[in-house]
């Protein structure tokens, strides 16, 4: 690794300056007048409470089926004698393909076109199905992994 003299490394002054960088989104926020006064007025709409808690129950809800998908299908790849086991890891693998907003507009699309009167994919549970859908494959990968080395 290249060294630079008093023993800093590029690569530290490199993190550092990238690190910088990433917040200068947020110093322009401030500087174009937003405040903390600002936000806490955000806070005291009598809506704010409940969309906080609705994303926390969302969040909570979709790590948990992810987890219970993700563990599932590792467990059933790794540990089972199931036919075609390299193909359902792949298969598995798969969503991750998909962008996760290109997933939510197919699945709001296809609500619109089959089901249009019914709000299937914009309910709480359509949400928590399209996003846990689009997100397992991330518990998968790392569970089969660790399964492996058991």
């Amino acid at each position: 690794m290249l060294r630079l003299r008093g023993g800093r490394s590029v690569t530290v002054i490199v993190a550092v300056t990238v690190a910088l960088l990433s917040l200068l989104p947020i110093g322009y926020l401030f500087s174009a007048g937003l405040s903390f006064g600002a936000i806490q007025t955000l806070f005291t709409y009598p809506s704010t409470a409940d969309r906080i808690l609705n994303t926390v129950a969302l969040t909570v809800t979709i790590s948990a089926l992810s987890i219970v998908i993700g563990v599932g299908a590792a467990i059933l790849v790794v540990r089972t004698n199931v036919w075609a086991r390299r193909i359902l890891t792949v298969l598995f693998a798969m969503p991750l393909a998909v962008p996760g907003f290109v997933s939510a507009y197919a699945a709001y699309s296809a609500n619109l076109l089959f089901a249009p009167t019914l709000d299937i994919v914009t309910s709480f549970a359509g949400a928590v199905f399209v996003m846990s859908l689009s997100l397992y494959p991330y518990v998968f990968l790392a569970c089969v992994v660790a399964v492996r080395n058991i």
